[in-house]
């Protein structure tokens, strides 16, 4: 009986380990794949093989999710990879359809080709989750992050990475809904898993701290957020450095704790070093430049500057609804921002 036992348990093992090295294998050959993929895929810019002309970000994206369907169309796990990756850099592009279009394809095949409690699927859920938060569908976000958490922790240690940003991401979608206090349990929690590791993801941190404590000053809790974005602020200059959209975050909270607290002479400082930052990063029109425009009006409004804040609500608006188009929650707080201050200055027929 005992000897039954122990060959019970070593055939168990045996197929354990095999199961471990065919993952490891398709790993292997999907990163291969993937690399040699983008390889060819960023070659299309060079200028020797497009005779010279420029051509731009979303020409290679759009040339690229073109390809992935066309050429890995018998390589399904790859396809997901990069439709997967596509996704995620669409997003940063601010071009939200485009990449839930990618998504959305990368989570269906990862869905067919894998097991249904493979890490993977739970990874496209969240980005998912994330795309639509920015599409303006609150509703929809919300399922899909609840969801995402649940398989998080379905899968244990092997899922706290993932837990952590999706609780961290989920916190600052809650805060925005007006559920402030679930929001900070949820930060509360991705912190607590993320200070258990020794040495901490310093990173991750930051994030972390400086979404916390814009939650906590929603909430009326100034102590709370000066406390967590000073601990920000100094990672964030001593990782990043002074010209990084992370410390440019950062400056953007301290900016809205100050002007919440009553003192905007800080507000104004934070804020505008945070847009130099983001114009340099980013450009003339990205949603953080929209979004650092609009605080810079508002502090110019609050304080009674109304010629020096139109032009900045202006800028908010227009940009925001090149953005998100015209049905954006977004811009309809863009516009009511205009429509408020245009009362303010006498133009009732322009407000209206």
């Amino acid at each position: 009986v005992g000897m039954g036992v122990l060959y019970a348990e070593s055939q168990t093992n045996l197929r354990r380990a095999e199961a471990a090295e065919r993952e490891a294998a398709r790993e292997a050959e999907t990163a291969t794949r993937t690399s040699d993929f983008l390889i060819g895929l960023f070659d299309s810019s060079n200028p020797e093989s497009t005779s010279g002309e420029t051509i731009t970000a979303r020409e290679v994206m759009d040339e690229g999710a073109e390809r992935v369907r066309d050429e890995l169309a018998d390589e399904p796990l790859t396809q997901a990879r990069l439709l997967h990756t596509l996704g995620k850099v669409y997003m940063s592009l601010a071009l939200f359809d485009d990449s839930e279009r990618q998504i959305e394809d990368a989570l269906a095949l990862r869905r067919e080709h894998l097991p249904e409690d493979h890490v993977e699927i739970s990874d496209t859920l969240h980005q998912l989750a994330r795309v639509t938060e920015k599409q303006g569908d609150p509703k929809r976000a919300v399922a899909l992050y609840e969801e995402t958490v649940a398989r998080y922790e379905a899968l244990g240690a092997g899922g706290v990475d993932g837990l952590v940003d999706t609780l961290g991401n989920f916190g600052w979608l809650l805060g925005d809904l007006g559920e402030m206090d679930r929001a900070i349990s949820y930060f509360d929690r991705a912190l607590e898993l993320v200070l258990a590791v020794d040495p901490p993801d310093e990173e991750r941190l930051i994030s972390l701290y400086n979404n916390r404590a814009s939650t906590a000053m929603n909430r009326g809790d100034f102590d709370l957020a000066r406390q967590d974005l000073d601990r920000s602020l100094e990672l964030a200059r001593r990782i990043f450095g002074d010209h990084h959209h992370q410390t440019a975050n950062v400056l953007t909270n301290l900016g809205v704790v100050n002007s919440k607290a009553g003192t905007p002479e800080g507000a104004e400082k934070y804020h505008l070093e945070a847009l130099a930052i983001y114009e340099r990063v980013y450009g003339e029109a990205s949603p953080d430049v929209a979004r650092s425009v609009g605080n810079i009006a508002i502090v110019y409004a609050e304080t009674g500057r109304f010629d020096q804040a139109l032009p900045y609500f202006r800028r908010s608006f227009e940009v925001q609804e090149a953005i998100y188009g015209p049905d954006h929650p977004n811009v309809a707080q863009a516009l009511t921002n205009l429509g408020l201050l245009n009362l303010q200055t006498g133009d009732p027929e322009t407000a209206v």
